[in-house]
C-alpha cells in the first residue's frame, strides 16, 4: 500500500470524479448509504461534463474515482448494518489506471509521449495507489483486532509490448492454438493475462514438463531469426508465456503476414498463433506477479513470503480461520505467513475435498452475451 500523501479530494487532476446518475438512482443510493459529499462530487462532475470542461482522460479519472466513492459508501453502510462474518470489497482503480496511464508513468519507454503529458498525467498511477490506500483505511475502521484482513491482487503490471517492442505492434498469443501445437489440447488449461497466457498442465502431462519447457524455448520466428516466446514458471507449476520482446523486433517495416514460426520440425504462419493488437490506450498490461497481505489474528508479524500464488489465498484463509483444508486444492497453506504459536494451538487439519453432496440443478441456456460485454472482456484480455 502507498501512504496517502494528499488529503481526500486532492489527487492528480483534482481527483476528477462519475457517471451521469439519475435523481431516482441517487435517491435510492442515498437510502443505502451514499454520503452527501459523494453526491456533491457527482453533481460537480455532471455539471462540468455538460459544460464541456473535461476531455476523455479527465472523464476516465473522474468516473473511476466516483465509482470507488459510491461503492465505499454503500459497502460501509451495509457492513455496519448487517455485520457479516465474511465479506469482500473489490477495488479496480489501480488496474484501470495502470492500463491507461502507464505510458506517462514510464514515459522513457514510449517515444511519442510529450513532456506536457508527463507533467499532467505522470503521477496518475501513484495517485491511484494513494486512492486505494485511503479506501483500505476506511475499510479498516470497520473492523476490530479480532478481524482477519487480506489484501490480494492476482497480478501486477508492466509496460505493454508497444513500448518494449519499440513500435505499435502489441501481439497476443492464442492459447488454444499454442496448446494444439504442443499436442496438449486435452492435457492442459490456460487463462489470459493480457499479453501473457498462464498454462496449467494436467497430472497426465506434468511428467513431460521439462520436455514441454524445452520445446517452448525452441519456438522461433524464422525470418527474424529470433525466439518467439518468453517463458517463466511459478512454484504452483503454472507456466507463464508471452511473446518475446526485443527492441524494434516487430517494427513498422516488418510485414507480419510473411512471418513463419518454426517448432517441432514444423512450420506455421506467424498469424496462426499471434493476434496482433494496435490499441495504444492500454499502455500497461498484466504481469503474473501479484501481492497478498495478511493482517490479524494468527498472522506472523512482519512475515514475508517470497513465493506465493493467488491459489494459496483460500487454503491459508481456511488455516487462519481454524477450518479444514481440502487436499484437492491447487494452492498451499502459506505457513511462513502464520505465527508459529498459532499453528501449535491450531494445527492444520485436512479433508479430501469440499466437493461432496453437490447437486447440479438444471440450468437453462443463458441469454446471449451482448457485444458490449464481450468487447469489454476482450479489452481486459480474458477472452479471445
Amino acid at each position: 500500500m502507498v501512504p496517502a500523501a494528499r488529503a481526500e479530494g486532492q489527487t492528480r487532476a483534482d481527483i476528477r470524479a462519475v457517471p451521469g446518475a439519475t435523481h431516482c438512482g441517487l435517491a435510492r443510493a442515498a437510502r443505502h448509504g451514499l454520503r452527501p459529499a459523494t453526491v456533491a462530487r457527482i453533481a460537480r462532475y455532471t455539471v462540468g461534463r455538460k459544460l464541456g470542461r473535461y476531455d476523455a482522460l479527465d472523464r476516465f479519472v473522474w468516473e473511476r474515482f466516483l465509482k470507488l466513492g459510491t461503492h465505499l459508501d454503500i459497502y460501509e453502510f451495509l457492513v455496519r448494518k448487517y455485520r457479516p462474518y465474511f465479506t469482500s470489497f473489490y477495488l479496480n482503480q489501480t488496474d484501470a489506471f495502470s492500463h491507461r496511464f502507464w505510458r506517462y508513468y514510464e514515459s522513457h519507454l514510449f517515444p511519442d509521449v510529450t513532456e506536457a503529458e508527463v507533467r499532467r498525467y505522470g503521477d496518475m498511477i501513484p495517485s491511484a495507489y494513494e486512492m486505494a490506500d485511503r479506501a483500505i483505511g476506511r475499510l479498516m475502521k470497520l473492523v476490530n483486532r479480532d478481524t482477519l484482513v487480506v489484501v490480494v491482487s492476482d497480478h501486477g503490471f508492466e509496460a505493454a509490448n508497444t513500448a518494449t517492442e519499440g513500435g505499435k505492434f502489441c501481439g497476443r498469443l492464442l492459447g488454444h492454438k499454442l496448446l494444439e501445437m504442443l499436442n496438449l489440447t486435452r492435457q492442459a488449461s490456460y487463462v489470459n493475462h493480457r499479453g501473457w497466457i498462464i498454462v496449467k498442465l494436467s497430472r497426465e502431462a506434468n511428467h513431460r514438463r521439462v520436455e514441454i519447457l524445452d520445446l517452448l524455448g525452441k519456438f522461433r520466428v524464422r525470418e527474424l531469426n529470433a525466439p518467439l516466446l518468453h517463458v517463466t514458471e511459478n512454484h504452483t507449476g503454472e507456466i507463464a508465456i508471452k511473446i518475446y520482446a526485443r527492441t524494434s523486433l516487430y517494427g513498422d517495416d516488418v510485414d507480419l503476414n510473411v512471418l513463419h514460426i518454426d517448432y517441432l520440425d514444423k512450420t506455421r504462419a506467424f498469424l496462426d498463433l499471434v493476434q496482433p493488437e494496435y490499441d495504444r490506450r492500454a499502455s500497461g498490461v498484466h504481469h503474473p506477479d501479484g501481492i497478498s497481505i495478511f493482517y490479524g489474528p494468527g498472522v506472523q508479524p512482519g512475515g514475508y513470503v517470497t513465493h506465493s500464488s493467488v491459489l494459496d489465498v483460500a487454503p491459508t484463509l481456511l488455516a487462519l480461520l481454524g477450518m479444514s483444508i481440502a487436499r484437492d486444492m491447487d494452492g498451499r497453506v502459506l505457513t511462513e505467513a502464520i505465527a508459529p504459536e498459532f499453528l501449535e494451538k491450531t494445527p492444520l487439519v485436512y479433508i479430501d475435498t469440499y466437493d461432496t453432496k453437490l447437486e447440479l440443478s438444471k440450468v437453462e441456456d443463458d441469454e446471449p452475451v451482448s457485444e458490449e460485454v464481450m468487447a469489454r472482456l476482450r479489452d481486459l484480455g480474458y477472452v479471445e
